[in-house]
């Protein structure tokens, strides 16, 4: 065998390693601390966002207006907290391209996962709420 024939076979396996398993572990473990911060608030609120939705929907306590007002918050403001973290992400994408001489499109593609995985986690908190809040809205009625 030829070090050519060695290398991507070692590729092929690294690729195979990483598509099983490691895509949301890796980009998070890889992220920034403050985008780590962002996701982090982003699956919390998705958590509290269920727990809200389930609660009002099992405990018919009369409280359901603050539950919805806190719910249209989150519908609003996940996706574009998200937005901003993207915006955040794309400057330093934009820089590191400006600063440091051409590369591989495999050297941007760690950020552009750390992008697409807190879009996700902002569009994905925001349709929970979205979901929450009509359906806490139409038991109100």
């Amino acid at each position: 065998m030829d070090a050519g024939s060695i290398a991507s076979a070692d590729l092929a396996s690294a690729q195979r390693a990483w598509c099983c398993g490691r895509k949301l572990t890796g980009t998070f473990g890889d992220a920034g601390l403050e985008i780590k911060a962002i996701i982090l608030v982003l699956w919390l609120a998705a958590l509290a966002i269920v727990i809200v939705w389930l609660r009002g929907l099992i405990v018919a306590d009369g409280r359901t207006g603050p539950r919805v007002a806190w719910l249209k918050g989150w519908q609003g403001g996940a996706p574009m907290l998200a937005a901003a973290a993207v915006v955040y992400l794309g400057m330093n994408n934009f820089v590191s391209i400006y600063a440091y001489p051409p590369a591989p499109i495999a050297a941007y593609a760690p950020g552009w996962a750390e992008m697409s995985l807190v879009m996700w986690s902002g569009l994905l908190t925001g349709a929970l709420a979205i979901l929450a809040r009509a359906s806490l809205r139409a038991s109100m009625a």
